[in-house]
């Protein structure tokens, strides 16, 4: 589809003729199926029969845009043709000029058609055999990956075809990691044992091997390409990407290791949360001890902070190194980069779903009363929205403060930054993916009803927050 844009119009006329001038509207017009106008960052777009007096035809306009805009086909066409017959060399007439302004006013008022019509639509959806909780991840080639309960890691191509699928060792499958090479790293599970598994950009396996205990957790990549694990035996796993032993099964202590690149810090929990990687390379994890953990790159602890109660998210970094993290009885909790509290705020029932910073500065959670909420770091509440279920899945923000959520009432929710509902899309099943924005603003998402969606949306992605899970499209889960 070819752009025009107004009132900066790239259309040559070397001479100021009738002819000349009706040769370049008709030059214009020629740019079909549709027209664009772009001035202070709205983007309109109409047909051609719309201004020449027939109907307004924009794509996936609704049947109320197509009432209105057939009201004004001729004061349409008679504007255009006034901007068009003033149009001399690369210039605007004063007349165009207001001519421009009048009908992008009208525009406005008609709605035919701005792009953000299309925010919420369905892009295209791909079915597996089994939920789709995994959080999906993007390859550097815009490839899809992600999990589904059926035991599978799935890649689709960006159109959203099966690239190829992987069958996993486990009965359910974590969100992926990709690394920077185009690896990917994924854990899979089964009520007793896990494995973690890597896989070159064409999905064939390059290792294998399983870990002592079951694994909730998404791995981390560190900036040196290390790579973090927390597994169901208490232990934080280290891994260099090119070892052959990837430290499993170990029951020994991180002192009796040899290597910084390869080693386990054994926690006094068990179940252990998906670490989170700070600008310096310290590893924070959670486990079920009710403490939060602070990791050397070399394995050694760091600090430890025990807390109020159980931490029922993962740990989130900012770029100040504060670390959030939520907690079964309703707090959030936010630390200095040494471990010390700086602030917590209180709401209505257990935080699960890990938090995601704005560009605003505010931090953004859901929580099982069924809300997401906006907080900063005050700390007041700003606001809340209400949906209609538990709220599982964490956020994810884009560059216009809009932030994106998963509800149990089956639904992908988007909420504008004054905390106002812009729009939802519903499936099937329950939605406790986390949603995960792409380079051109898509969405994609899974749910329980088998299918991982991809929605249209006219956002843009923060790539220096962590405005979505485990960071960022490729979940590497560190703060840069």
């Amino acid at each position: 589809m070819r752009q025009v844009l107004s009132p900066k119009l790239k259309v040559q006329v070397k001479e100021s003729s009738p002819k000349a001038r009706t040769g370049a509207c008709s030059q214009l017009l020629a740019f079909g199926p549709h027209v664009l106008i772009r001035p202070l960052g709205f983007d309109l777009w109409f047909s051609p029969s719309c201004l020449r007096g027939g109907e307004c035809t924009p794509e996936r306009r609704s049947q109320k845009t197509e009432k209105r805009s057939q009201k004004y086909p001729e004061l349409l066409r008679l504007l255009f043709a006034s901007l068009c017959s003033d149009f001399v060399g690369t210039g605007f007439s004063l007349l165009c000029v207001l001519s421009c302004s009048i009908l992008l006013a009208l525009l406005l008022a008609l709605n035919c058609h701005r792009t953000d019509t299309l925010d919420g639509t369905l892009k295209w959806r791909y079915r597996t055999d089994g939920k789709i909780r995994s959080s999906p991840a993007i390859t550097p080639d815009g490839s899809i990956c992600f999990g589904s309960s059926d035991g599978y890691l799935y890649c689709l191509n960006p159109d959203g075809t099966l690239k190829w699928r992987h069958q996993t060792p486990g009965d359910d499958v974590t969100s992926p990691l990709i690394a920077a090479s185009g690896t990917i790293w994924v854990v899979s599970s089964s009520s007793s044992d896990a494995w973690l598994q890597s896989l070159d950009p064409d999905g064939a396996l390059l290792r294998s091997r399983p870990t002592s205990g079951s694994v909730l957790s998404e791995p981390a990549l560190g900036a040196d390409g290390t790579i973090y694990f927390g597994a169901g035996d208490g232990f934080l796993h280290a891994i260099s990407p090119d070892s052959e032993t990837l430290n499993s099964q170990l029951s020994t202590f991180n002192s009796q290791l040899s290597t910084s690149a390869n080693w386990v810090y054994l926690t006094d929990g068990l179940e252990l949360t998906s670490p989170a990687v700070g600008l310096d390379g310290t590893i924070c994890v959670s486990a079920d001890d009710n403490c939060l953990y602070a990791v050397n790159p070399d394995g050694s602890l760091k600090w430890r902070h025990a807390l109020s109660a159980t931490i029922t998210t993962s740990p989130v970094i900012g770029d100040d190194g504060t670390i959030y993290v939520g907690l079964g009885n309703h707090y959030l909790y936010a630390l200095d980069a040494d471990g010390d509290i700086r602030w917590r705020t209180l709401v209505d029932e257990a935080i699960v779903s890990s938090p995601v910073l704005g560009p605003d500065g505010m931090i953004y959670f859901g929580c099982l009363d069924g809300r997401l909420y906006a907080v900063n770091s005050d700390p007041l509440r700003k606001w809340r929205y209400g949906t209609r279920g538990p709220v599982w899945s964490s956020p994810a923000v884009g560059a216009d403060g809009t932030s994106y959520v998963g509800s149990c009432d089956k639904s992908l929710h988007a909420v504008g930054s004054d905390g106002n509902k812009k729009w939802s899309y519903g499936t099937q099943g329950d939605v406790m993916s986390a949603p995960v924005m792409g380079p051109d603003g898509t969405i994609y998402f899974g749910s329980d009803d088998h299918y991982l969606y991809a929605i249209n949306t006219s956002n843009l992605p923060v790539s220096y927050l962590w405005s979505m899970f485990r960071h960022d499209p490729q979940h590497t889960g560190r703060a840069r």
